[in-house]
């Protein structure tokens, strides 16, 4: 009886390995008759038209660097945290625009107090002496791994030049800002 369980076993296991290699085989073979009809269908369009070819500006880059260079790119964070860095990086951009021989007040009002030096000067120097802008309400603000910390892109502009796309973190407890880096642009004078 156990011999003859064991030969029902194997011709149902054959019989199903074979049932699924001809559906299998079928689906290939319509899956490959409908890409040499849309081929066809392709071929048969009118010659003057063409693709579009999607041309990635050196603008798309940078902010495609500067997007990865996040921890969690595709998380965006809380509109009401977005509000406060925005808010913040008016404060942060007027303190730059202010600052006369690069001298800053990194105090807890001006959400500087955690902020790299190195990339204050640069921002401010983008600022003043390189004339570009902020538009405060294009700046993205993300999710990242660490509790109580939000990060961000901060894209500068200016008419004729490539722009400058800053990328940090933000204290959401303290309210202070840290720029980490940037890419793109032309940071220019007075620093490197």
């Amino acid at each position: 009886m156990t011999k003859l369980k064991l030969l029902l076993i194997a011709f149902f296991s054959v019989t199903v390995v074979t049932i699924g290699a001809i559906v299998y085989i079928q689906h290939v073979n319509k899956t490959k008759q409908e890409a040499q009809t849309v081929e066809t269908t392709e071929e048969k369009k009118a010659p003057d038209q063409t693709a579009e070819r999607v041309v990635i500006t050196e603008d798309d880059r940078n902010y495609n660097e500067a997007l990865s260079a996040l921890e969690m790119a595709g998380h965006k964070a809380d509109p009401s945290i977005e509000k406060e860095v925005k808010e913040a990086f008016k404060v942060v951009i007027k303190e730059c625009k202010r600052a006369k021989d690069l001298e800053f007040d990194y105090s807890i009002e001006n959400h500087l107090i955690m902020a790299k030096r190195d990339m204050i000067v640069s921002f401010a120097v983008a600022l003043q002496q390189n004339e570009y802008d902020v538009n405060v309400d294009d700046i993205e603000v993300y999710e990242s791994k660490s509790p109580g910390v939000v990060q961000f892109i901060v894209k500068s502009t200016k008419k004729d030049a490539d722009s400058i796309f800053w990328v940090g973190n933000y204290m959401t407890q303290e309210h202070q800002v840290s720029i980490e880096r940037y890419y793109g642009g032309h940071v220019g004078k007075a620093f490197g």
